[in-house]
């Protein structure tokens, strides 16, 4: 019988094991998905929505962002045009953003970014025309042509 009982132990210990690492990776993954939706450019063509309160807003916002509070986001859908428009939602902490980011989703909005909390965005920076992904080209104007004299 203490046989049994060795290999039960042994194999609860090889359990907890791989449920602690399981753990771990299933933590680094969420930290990494987060991290990276939340980081880099701020791509040239994106909406940049402020969800906190107009009070809020007025005190600091980031720069080019429009104010829809999340609770009147619903009822203002229209302002935001197509629903395939790069939209990235922010607030003071990201609890807002993720519930406005979840609404927009639900309205059928199909390239929405929780941008996070207004201290994510401020390490953000809008891309230039020119790091923008596929930019237009620049228009130039034919030479001119002149008779031949």
């Amino acid at each position: 019988m203490p046989k049994v009982k060795q290999q039960t132990q042994q194999y609860q210990r090889k359990l907890i094991a791989f449920v602690a690492v399981a753990a771990a990776v299933a933590v680094g993954l969420w930290l990494f998905d987060n991290h990276s939706a939340k980081g880099g450019e701020v791509p040239v063509d994106a909406l940049v929505v402020d969800v906190r309160t107009a009070g809020e807003y007025s005190g600091w916002h980031y720069e080019g962002a429009i104010n829809i509070p999340v609770s009147q986001l619903g009822g203002r859908l229209g302002e935001l045009g197509a629903k395939d428009r790069n939209i990235i939602v922010y607030c003071r902490s990201g609890s807002r953003s993720a519930n406005a980011k979840s609404i927009l989703e639900r309205a059928g909005f199909t390239r929405v970014q929780d941008g996070g909390s207004l201290h994510d965005m401020r390490r953000r920076k809008r891309a230039s025309r020119s790091t923008a992904p596929n930019p237009r080209p620049a228009r130039t104007r034919p030479a001119p042509t002149h008779p031949a004299q």
